[in-house]
Protein backbone atom coordinates (compact mmCIF):
# COMPACT_ATOMS: atom_id res chain seq x y z
CA UNK A 1 0.00 0.00 0.00
CA UNK A 2 2.64 2.02 0.81
CA UNK A 3 4.23 1.51 -2.42
CA UNK A 4 1.25 2.37 -4.35
CA UNK A 5 0.65 5.69 -2.67
CA UNK A 6 4.47 6.36 -3.44
CA UNK A 7 3.91 5.81 -6.99
CA UNK A 8 0.88 8.33 -6.99
CA UNK A 9 2.65 11.03 -5.87
CA UNK A 10 5.70 10.29 -7.93
CA UNK A 11 3.17 10.88 -10.64
CA UNK A 12 1.68 13.80 -9.18
CA UNK A 13 4.64 15.41 -9.06
CA UNK A 14 6.07 14.90 -12.47
CA UNK A 15 2.55 16.12 -13.61
CA UNK A 16 2.83 19.65 -11.32
CA UNK A 17 6.44 19.82 -12.57
CA UNK A 18 6.12 19.31 -15.99
CA UNK A 19 3.47 21.64 -16.09
CA UNK A 20 5.30 24.70 -14.57
CA UNK A 21 7.79 24.29 -17.11
CA UNK A 22 5.40 24.08 -19.88
CA UNK A 23 3.67 27.55 -18.61
CA UNK A 24 6.76 29.79 -17.66
CA UNK A 25 8.55 28.83 -21.24
CA UNK A 26 5.42 30.19 -22.31
CA UNK A 27 5.65 33.07 -24.85
CA UNK A 28 3.47 35.68 -23.99
CA UNK A 29 2.65 39.16 -26.14
CA UNK A 30 1.40 41.93 -24.64
CA UNK A 31 -1.01 43.83 -26.57
CA UNK A 32 -0.51 47.66 -27.80
CA UNK A 33 -2.04 50.49 -25.83
CA UNK A 34 -3.46 53.74 -26.27
CA UNK A 35 -4.43 52.90 -29.73
CA UNK A 36 -5.91 56.10 -31.61
CA UNK A 37 -6.21 57.64 -34.89
CA UNK A 38 -4.01 60.46 -35.79
CA UNK A 39 -5.48 61.59 -39.19
CA UNK A 40 -7.49 60.51 -42.72
CA UNK A 41 -7.23 61.36 -45.93
CA UNK A 42 -9.25 60.13 -48.76
CA UNK A 43 -7.12 56.66 -49.34
CA UNK A 44 -5.43 56.38 -45.66
CA UNK A 45 -5.70 56.27 -42.38
CA UNK A 46 -2.68 56.97 -40.20
CA UNK A 47 -2.90 55.45 -36.30
CA UNK A 48 -0.95 56.16 -33.05
CA UNK A 49 -0.27 53.38 -30.96
CA UNK A 50 2.03 52.30 -28.03
CA UNK A 51 3.84 48.95 -27.23
CA UNK A 52 7.01 47.67 -25.28
CA UNK A 53 7.79 44.54 -27.66
CA UNK A 54 10.66 46.15 -29.88
CA UNK A 55 10.93 43.96 -32.79
CA UNK A 56 6.78 42.99 -32.81
CA UNK A 57 4.73 43.56 -35.61
CA UNK A 58 1.27 45.27 -35.78
CA UNK A 59 -2.06 44.31 -37.36
CA UNK A 60 -4.99 46.20 -38.00
CA UNK A 61 -8.29 44.71 -38.71
CA UNK A 62 -10.98 47.49 -40.16
CA UNK A 63 -14.21 46.89 -40.91
CA UNK A 64 -17.89 48.77 -41.31
CA UNK A 65 -19.03 49.89 -37.72
CA UNK A 66 -19.75 47.02 -35.68
CA UNK A 67 -18.11 44.13 -38.24
CA UNK A 68 -16.85 41.00 -36.16
CA UNK A 69 -12.75 40.77 -35.62
CA UNK A 70 -12.09 37.66 -37.66
CA UNK A 71 -14.93 37.44 -39.10
CA UNK A 72 -16.07 39.54 -42.17
CA UNK A 73 -13.56 42.60 -42.02
CA UNK A 74 -13.17 44.44 -45.17
CA UNK A 75 -9.11 44.44 -44.31
CA UNK A 76 -6.29 43.58 -42.90
CA UNK A 77 -3.39 45.94 -42.70
CA UNK A 78 0.31 44.18 -41.38
CA UNK A 79 3.00 46.24 -40.81
CA UNK A 80 6.71 45.26 -39.20
CA UNK A 81 7.93 47.26 -36.84
CA UNK A 82 11.82 48.26 -37.32
CA UNK A 83 13.51 49.67 -34.27
CA UNK A 84 16.33 50.81 -36.04
CA UNK A 85 14.05 53.19 -38.05
CA UNK A 86 11.78 53.91 -35.24
CA UNK A 87 14.04 54.47 -32.55
CA UNK A 88 15.25 51.62 -30.09
CA UNK A 89 13.59 52.77 -26.93
CA UNK A 90 11.01 54.58 -28.61
CA UNK A 91 7.14 53.09 -27.27
CA UNK A 92 5.40 55.69 -29.55
CA UNK A 93 4.41 53.76 -33.33
CA UNK A 94 2.24 54.36 -35.88
CA UNK A 95 0.76 52.58 -38.42
CA UNK A 96 -0.72 53.17 -42.06
CA UNK A 97 -3.89 52.02 -43.73
CA UNK A 98 -4.07 52.90 -47.46
CA UNK A 99 -6.81 50.10 -48.78
CA UNK A 100 -9.62 52.11 -47.50
CA UNK A 101 -12.50 54.57 -50.01
CA UNK A 102 -12.85 57.69 -49.61
CA UNK A 103 -15.95 59.43 -47.87
CA UNK A 104 -16.67 55.84 -45.48
CA UNK A 105 -17.02 54.86 -41.90
CA UNK A 106 -14.82 51.81 -40.45
CA UNK A 107 -14.32 50.73 -37.09
CA UNK A 108 -10.06 49.19 -36.44
CA UNK A 109 -9.06 47.02 -34.03
CA UNK A 110 -4.90 46.29 -33.59
CA UNK A 111 -2.92 43.52 -32.33
CA UNK A 112 0.44 42.63 -31.49
CA UNK A 113 2.63 40.03 -33.79
CA UNK A 114 5.89 38.96 -31.15
CA UNK A 115 6.78 35.84 -33.84
CA UNK A 116 5.22 33.43 -35.66
CA UNK A 117 1.72 32.76 -34.19
CA UNK A 118 1.94 34.46 -30.83
CA UNK A 119 -0.28 37.40 -30.72
CA UNK A 120 -2.07 39.68 -28.81
CA UNK A 121 -5.50 40.34 -27.49
CA UNK A 122 -6.67 42.65 -29.90
CA UNK A 123 -7.90 46.03 -28.37
CA UNK A 124 -10.41 48.84 -30.04
CA UNK A 125 -12.57 49.74 -32.02
CA UNK A 126 -11.52 53.14 -33.05
CA UNK A 127 -14.21 54.93 -35.10
CA UNK A 128 -12.75 56.83 -38.46
CA UNK A 129 -14.33 58.27 -41.78
CA UNK A 130 -12.48 59.06 -44.47
CA UNK A 131 -12.26 62.46 -46.33
CA UNK A 132 -14.66 62.57 -49.33
CA UNK A 133 -13.53 62.58 -52.64
CA UNK A 134 -11.49 65.65 -53.83
CA UNK A 135 -10.70 67.21 -50.01
CA UNK A 136 -7.69 65.90 -49.72
CA UNK A 137 -5.01 64.15 -51.24
CA UNK A 138 -7.01 62.50 -54.09
CA UNK A 139 -4.74 59.85 -56.52
CA UNK A 140 -4.52 60.94 -60.16
CA UNK A 141 -6.10 58.95 -62.05
CA UNK A 142 -6.46 57.85 -66.14
CA UNK A 143 -3.34 58.58 -66.46
CA UNK A 144 -2.36 58.36 -70.10
CA UNK A 145 0.91 59.06 -72.79
CA UNK A 146 -0.82 60.91 -75.59
CA UNK A 147 2.61 60.43 -77.51
CA UNK A 148 5.63 59.41 -77.80
CA UNK A 149 8.99 59.94 -80.23
CA UNK A 150 12.72 58.49 -79.36
CA UNK A 151 13.38 60.42 -76.47
CA UNK A 152 10.07 62.25 -75.46
CA UNK A 153 6.76 61.10 -73.68
CA UNK A 154 4.40 63.33 -73.59
CA UNK A 155 1.79 62.24 -70.85
CA UNK A 156 -1.71 63.49 -69.01
CA UNK A 157 -3.97 62.70 -66.31
CA UNK A 158 -6.87 63.56 -64.44
CA UNK A 159 -4.95 66.00 -61.63
CA UNK A 160 -8.07 66.84 -59.55
CA UNK A 161 -7.64 69.36 -57.08
CA UNK A 162 -3.64 69.84 -57.05
CA UNK A 163 -1.05 71.43 -58.53
CA UNK A 164 1.97 69.68 -57.71
CA UNK A 165 2.76 66.16 -58.56
CA UNK A 166 5.53 63.76 -58.51
CA UNK A 167 6.41 61.09 -61.56
CA UNK A 168 7.73 58.18 -61.26
CA UNK A 169 9.79 56.23 -64.07
CA UNK A 170 11.59 52.81 -63.78
CA UNK A 171 13.08 51.30 -66.82
CA UNK A 172 15.64 48.95 -67.53
CA UNK A 173 19.22 51.11 -68.34
CA UNK A 174 22.02 50.28 -70.85
CA UNK A 175 24.19 48.10 -68.89
CA UNK A 176 20.67 45.99 -67.76
CA UNK A 177 20.93 47.67 -64.63
CA UNK A 178 16.85 48.89 -63.38
CA UNK A 179 17.02 52.57 -62.87
CA UNK A 180 14.63 54.57 -61.16
CA UNK A 181 13.82 58.20 -61.92
CA UNK A 182 11.93 60.80 -59.29
CA UNK A 183 10.57 64.18 -61.00
CA UNK A 184 8.70 66.93 -59.10
CA UNK A 185 6.65 68.99 -61.75
CA UNK A 186 3.83 71.36 -61.16
CA UNK A 187 2.41 71.38 -64.72
CA UNK A 188 0.33 69.06 -66.96
CA UNK A 189 0.81 67.46 -69.52
CA UNK A 190 3.82 66.81 -68.85
CA UNK A 191 6.77 66.29 -71.54
CA UNK A 192 9.10 63.57 -70.48
CA UNK A 193 12.56 64.75 -72.19
CA UNK A 194 16.02 62.66 -72.58
CA UNK A 195 15.42 59.02 -72.74
CA UNK A 196 16.80 56.47 -74.37
CA UNK A 197 15.42 54.73 -77.58
CA UNK A 198 13.47 51.50 -78.51
CA UNK A 199 13.25 51.01 -74.16
CA UNK A 200 10.47 50.65 -71.81
CA UNK A 201 9.51 52.55 -69.32
CA UNK A 202 6.65 52.10 -66.56
CA UNK A 203 5.28 55.50 -65.04
CA UNK A 204 3.70 56.38 -62.23
CA UNK A 205 1.93 60.24 -61.55
CA UNK A 206 0.93 61.13 -57.49
CA UNK A 207 -0.05 64.38 -56.03
CA UNK A 208 2.12 65.78 -54.02
CA UNK A 209 3.22 67.83 -51.03
CA UNK A 210 -0.57 67.30 -49.57
CA UNK A 211 0.55 68.11 -45.96
CA UNK A 212 2.91 67.03 -42.50
CA UNK A 213 1.53 63.61 -42.14
CA UNK A 214 0.23 62.46 -44.84
CA UNK A 215 3.08 63.88 -47.69
CA UNK A 216 1.63 62.58 -51.14
CA UNK A 217 -1.61 60.31 -52.29
CA UNK A 218 -1.06 56.67 -53.97
CA UNK A 219 0.23 56.56 -57.46
CA UNK A 220 -2.36 56.61 -60.53
CA UNK A 221 -2.32 53.72 -62.47
CA UNK A 222 0.45 52.82 -64.08
CA UNK A 223 1.39 53.19 -67.32
CA UNK A 224 4.07 51.08 -69.81
CA UNK A 225 5.50 52.99 -72.60
CA UNK A 226 7.81 51.89 -75.32
CA UNK A 227 9.98 55.14 -76.72
CA UNK A 228 10.42 55.00 -80.75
Amino acid sequence: MESFIKKILLALFVFIFAFSCSSSDEETCDKPLNFSLQTTDENFAFFNYTKEEVFSSSIIEYGEPGFEVGVNAIGVSHKFSNPLYEGIGSDYKNHLVTNVMPNTTYEAYIKSECSTNIYSEYIGPVLFTTLAFGEGCTRPDSLVALEKTNSTILIDWEGYNKENWAVDISFTGINGVWEYVYLEISEKPFLIEDLMPETEYNITVSTNYCGDVIESSLPSNEITVITN
